[in-house]
């Protein structure tokens, strides 16, 4: 009889650090922080915040869709 060996990958939740308007300022799992919701213009002046005032957030690199809606 062959035992297959169990693996169970815990990933730790999104928790939402704070909103600024229609945008959320977001932890995720892999400790790096992600700007979800609002307008191109309004995550820049949140992004300009945190440069300012929280230089320790990292963010998370843009994704396609990001990038596409700067576009």
């Amino acid at each position: 009889m062959r035992i297959k060996k169990s693996y169970e990958v815990h990933l730790a939740p999104n928790e939402i650090i704070g909103h600024f308007g229609q945008v959320r300022l977001v932890k995720k799992g892999n400790g790096k922080h992600e700007l979800v919701g609002g307008t191109v213009n309004a995550q820049a002046a949140v992004r300009t915040w945190c440069g300012l005032y929280a230089s320790f957030i990292i963010f998370a690199e843009p994704t396609g869709h990001e990038l596409a809606l700067a576009a």
